[in-house]
């Protein structure tokens, strides 16, 4: 490859400079008007209420301590996790609807950040940190699930914690309890994951299973630290597993406790989550129907939902999609180390979320794990193809994309008319009345 195509013909210096000042300017955009947009919604208002519930009485809002999961508006549910972050922090800093929504904002820089310092370590090219960050910053989704405490946009974010710093803890110059630390943590986000979103309970075993395998057959991950590791997950899933059982199994509608713990009863299915399996065309049909319908979702950009997304924009440009497939096949000498390890890593969560795909509606709330996955390969395709295509075709693209995401942000997202400023009668609380 011809040096003298590279994008940054500039010293690696200068591209982390670059790389601060998009990720301290994107951050700066995240807290802007953080507390008034956007206003309010049915599902967030009732898990302001339940948290503030926690902080000023000890339980949620049905009088239950320690549950394991809320209730929900509409008896359906509502995850845990993000109220484990936000408890703590409303209870030290008092509440308002900026400071609730400011954990979210905050794990999402950390998750970026993380990320970046991974894939910059003995790096062939700091070129791709900006291509990744580029990705990541200009996505659609990224930015209102950001702003948007729904329980369906937490789980994505402590899933990728969770897995980088699982990748920080294999370094082989680490001390015995450096590991265990870092494997703790680890294990600690990957059940935050878990705990965060039902949509995920297909998806999580099957990815957890495919990465722990491939990193004890690389022999990244000894078999000893590998039972350590399950074995922390699979503690601390104990309680869940248990509420599963009562959910699925028992199909319980009362509520009930097990251990220190208050397991919530369900009047409300999430069953429409899911394809009809009863379809008279047969199962097979309806799946493949319904992996093409996904995929004109994603294409379209837009899932006719007011939460995640906006028409026309999707969870990641429509025009940046391409760039996710060709980031599967960025070639490795290319790449760190560390940075082919990752791209492994994605891939395996692609070929993991593939079930998911098959009998999981598509829409981007039901898909959440999945977005994560495309847009951080679609900073890889990005990198390969200004490595292609050098320096013309590279400032193009970026030309492209921060015009998109101007006219984004400021005609569709904080624009007067938009739903996220002024609300809708779908989004606020009066619907749920």
């Amino acid at each position: 490859m011809n040096k003298g195509r590279y994008f940054f013909k500039v010293t690696d210096r200068k591209i982390m400079m670059i790389v601060i000042f998009l990720i301290c300017f994107f951050s700066v955009l995240l807290l802007y008007k953080l507390g008034t947009v956007p206003k309010e919604f049915v599902d967030e208002q009732s898990y302001m209420d339940e948290v503030k519930s926690l902080v000023y009485t000890g339980t949620d809002l049905n009088n239950l301590a320690r549950p394991i999961y809320f209730k929900g508006p509409f008896g359906n549910g509502q995850s845990i996790t993000y109220a484990l972050f936000a408890v703590p922090f409303i209870k030290l800093a008092g509440f308002s609807v900026f400071k609730f929504r400011l954990p979210m904002v905050l794990l999402t820089i950390i998750n970026i950040v993380l990320i970046l310092l991974y894939l910059n370590k003995k790096s062939v090219s700091k070129s791709i940190l900006f291509w990744v960050t580029l990705s990541f910053i200009v996505a659609p989704w990224i930015f209102i699930s950001s702003r948007w405490v729904l329980d369906c946009n937490i789980a994505p974010i402590t899933l990728s914690i969770g897995v980088t710093t699982l990748l920080f803890a294999i370094e082989s110059e680490l001390t015995v309890i450096q590991k265990f630390i870092l494997l703790t943590v680890s294990a600690l986000f990957i059940t935050f994951s878990v705990y965060g979103y039902i949509a995920g309970w297909i998806f999580i075993p099957i990815f957890l299973l495919l990465f722990l395998i491939y990193l004890l057959r690389i022999k990244q991950l000894s078999l000893k630290w590998l039972l350590v590791y399950i074995g922390e997950i699979g503690i601390m899933c104990l309680p869940l597993i248990v509420f599963a059982y009562h959910l699925v199994i028992l199909q319980s509608t009362k509520n009930t406790t097990w251990g220190p713990f208050s397991l919530p009863g369900m009047s409300m299915r999430r069953g429409n989550s899911f394809v009809d399996f009863n379809d008279e065309y047969g199962i097979l049909h309806v799946m493949i129907v319904n992996v093409i319908n996904g995929i004109q979702t994603y294409m379209q950009g837009f899932d006719h939902l007011a939460w995640n997304s906006v028409e026309g924009f999707g969870m990641i440009f429509p025009i940046l999609l391409i760039f996710a497939l060709i980031g599967i096949f960025t070639p490795k000498r290319f790449l760190s180390q560390r940075q082919s390890l990752f791209k492994c890593v994605l891939c395996l969560a692609l070929i993991s979320y593939v079930p998911s795909l098959l009998i999981i509606r598509p829409n981007f709330n039901h898909w959440t794990f999945l977005n994560m996955v495309l847009i951080l390969l679609a900073g890889y395709g990005l990198y390969y193809a200004s490595l292609v295509f050098g320096k013309k075709y590279s400032m193009a693209m970026v030309i492209i994309v921060f015009a998109l995401s101007f006219v984004f942000i400021t005609h569709f997202y904080f624009n007067n008319d938009s739903y996220f400023v002024k609300g809708s009668s779908m989004t606020s609380k009066r619907y749920l009345y």
